[in-house]
């Protein structure tokens, strides 16, 4: 399997863990909430959620916090 074939199966297994995560949301919520949403948008809910997700992880400015393991104290 050629990268592009890896980069594509690697977006494919993304998006897929992605749905079956929103689908547990979404069974926990009725099941703990008794509050019923509506399924039919759960793709493209996880590939909203991918995108942003991508766009966060690929940003060039640094928004985190980082803190050397040094500096922490108990």
């Amino acid at each position: 399997m050629g990268l592009l074939g890896f980069e594509k199966g690697k977006k494919d297994l993304e998006l897929l863990c992605v749905i079956l995560w929103r689908v547990w949301f979404l069974r926990n919520q009725l099941v703990h909430s008794e509050c019923r949403q509506d399924v039919d948008n759960v793709v493209l809910w996880s590939n909203e959620f991918l995108a942003k997700f991508h766009v966060a992880n690929n940003s060039d400015v640094d928004q985190g916090v980082h803190v050397r393991p040094h500096d922490v104290k108990w």
